[in-house]
């Protein structure tokens, strides 16, 4: 439990500090830890509809891991996951 504590005050210092630092520019930031978060918010920000913008994420990161040569099971991976029943 102490390690997790830890590591987790840790983040919130980085992320109190960072938020300090973009203050001093006149900028608001923000730090996701987690992806729920990010993908709340990157859907929210979207011009796109929720739903559509997240049906066109599922094929962007599928383009991406084929552009970045991730390997045929991790592309599988992905399909497999993001399949709509």
């Amino acid at each position: 439990m102490a390690t997790f504590y830890n590591l987790h005050r840790h983040v919130l210092q980085i992320m109190f500090l960072s938020s300090q630092w973009a203050a001093g520019f006149g900028l608001s930031l923000t730090l996701f830890h987690g992806w729920p978060k990010f993908v709340d918010q990157v859907l929210f920000w979207s011009a796109l509809p929720k739903l559509d913008g997240a049906k066109q994420a599922v094929v962007f990161i599928r383009d991406r891991l084929i552009a970045v040569e991730a390997s045929p099971d991790s592309v599988a991976l992905w399909d497999w996951i993001t399949a709509s029943n």
